[in-house]
């Protein structure tokens, strides 16, 4: 890595317990103990801070983009079509049409995120079912009527 270093606040939390551990203030097991980590994970920090540096604390995938991400070509296609040729469409609908007209092979759900991302609504989501409103509670336990309203005899004869 070359240029500047931007650690989170984990890593530079790392970036002082393993400098004590190098200047010989802290042993192995402490700083594991302060990291939470096993003493072997200190002795390999420490090789790598030995050969590459601080630069080693940082996550080496960082800044790279996911093997299996979605190319920017395919989400511009996609935006595209689903504000033209597919609009009205839902999202499982719009992954059916892709597959057999277009030849590209999406899941409703990426297709949800990445119209999400791009402010498309669906138009085939549900709405918020309304809430009703509850009755206004009773000043004192029991002032509520509780009758039967009923003209049969349910508890025959053996109740008031």
């Amino acid at each position: 890595m070359t240029g500047d270093i931007f650690l989170k606040p984990k890593e530079a939390r790392r970036i002082h317990v393993m400098e004590q551990v190098v200047a010989g203030k802290l042993t192995s097991r402490e700083a594991a103990e302060l990291l939470g980590l096993s003493s072997r994970q200190i002795f390999r920090i420490k090789g790598g801070i030995g050969k590459e540096g601080i630069a080693s604390l940082a996550h080496k995938n960082r800044g790279r983009t996911p093997k299996h991400a979605v190319p920017q070509e395919v989400r511009e296609q996609l935006i595209a079509l689903a504000t033209s040729d597919y609009k009205g469409a839902s999202h499982e609908q719009m992954s059916e049409l892709l597959k057999e007209h277009n030849g590209i092979t999406l899941s409703p759900k990426t297709i949800g995120r990445i119209l999400k991302k791009a402010e498309i609504t669906n138009p085939h989501s549900h709405k918020a079912a309304k809430r009703r409103r509850t009755r206004v509670r009773k000043a004192c336990e029991g002032m509520m009527a509780q009758c039967d309203a009923s003209p049969f005899a349910w508890l025959e004869e053996r109740g008031p």
